[in-house]
């Protein structure tokens, strides 16, 4: 048995079930999460790897593309760094499997206006509007992005708690663009209801500026919230309590108050939105 094919075994003997699917499935394969395709060269954060079977693995490539790709829209793709080229990159693979799709996320000069002044956010200096570099995000994308937060939400749960989560349990998961940050459309103050931050890094390089999170959990790892934050693009938060019956009558919409359901502790999470935008 090669080296490689070892440290396969070796894992999977530790963690015999897939951690995506409730448990039910017996994992055959690691996945990496977030995919290592949302890091720049590649290099994701030690210790994120987790047990999956074959159909929750295989089936998310394409998905991780489109949420690698998303969390690279504050890059500017013509200064010539590793990231500029990874998002160049990602774009022509994009049009490739999805065509048309790059199109659709352009913005007319008056939709950006309109959603400016809907939302009371002021125009740049020294910008017109069709300058300012807002997308329109595609429904494609959206579903991709709500199913990456599903495994995600599943995946740091276990790493905190050791527990996978079942197919019964209760959870919520809701995400923003840096669209919302500008319209003030993100409660904050759930920011300051995770007691826990992760330090995100490989040998030394720290990775926080590309992915981080802070977590809560609680009643021995049936309780579980996350916030996580992918560069300056948009921010995921992930709720999860086991027993379903304890949430039959919260508010699924009002996120802050679910939250503070789970986790009652504060702790600070820089969210400092940019301009480019969803509408």
């Amino acid at each position: 048995m090669g080296a490689k094919k070892a440290r396969l075994s070796a894992f999977l003997a530790k963690h015999p079930f897939c951690c995506f699917c409730g448990g039910s499935a017996a994992a055959t394969t690691q996945d990496h999460i977030p995919p290592r395709g949302i890091f720049a060269e590649k290099k994701w954060p030690e210790g994120y790897v987790f047990p999956g079977c074959t159909s929750c693995n295989n089936g998310s490539a394409r998905d991780d593309a489109l949420v690698a790709f998303l969390s690279r829209m504050n890059v500017d793709a013509a200064d010539g760094t590793v990231e500029a080229m990874e998002w160049n990159k990602l774009l022509t693979s994009i049009r490739e499997h999805y065509p048309g799709l790059a199109r659709e996320m352009i913005l007319s000069a008056n939709e950006v206006r309109r959603w400016m002044r809907k939302h009371g956010v002021a125009k740049p200096f020294g910008l017109t509007y069709g300058e300012v570099p807002m997308i329109r995000i595609p429904e494609v994308i959206v579903a991709a992005v709500r199913r990456f937060n599903n495994k995600l939400l599943r995946a740091l749960h276990y790493k905190h708690t050791g527990m996978i989560i079942p197919s019964t349990a209760w959870t919520h998961l809701q995400w923003w663009t840096n669209a919302n940050l500008l319209a003030r459309e993100f409660p904050r103050e759930i920011a300051e209801m995770m007691p826990g931050r992760a330090a995100l890094k490989r040998g030394k390089v720290l990775l926080g500026n590309q992915f981080g999170y802070s977590f809560g959990t609680g009643n021995d790892g049936t309780l579980g919230a996350y916030l996580a934050t992918f560069r300056k693009s948009f921010v995921v938060v992930g709720v999860v309590v086991f027993d379903a019956a304890l949430m039959v009558d919260i508010d699924e919409k009002a996120v802050d108050s679910t939250v503070q359901h789970v986790v009652e502790a504060r702790v600070e999470v820089d969210l400092a939105p940019v301009t480019n935008s969803d509408t």
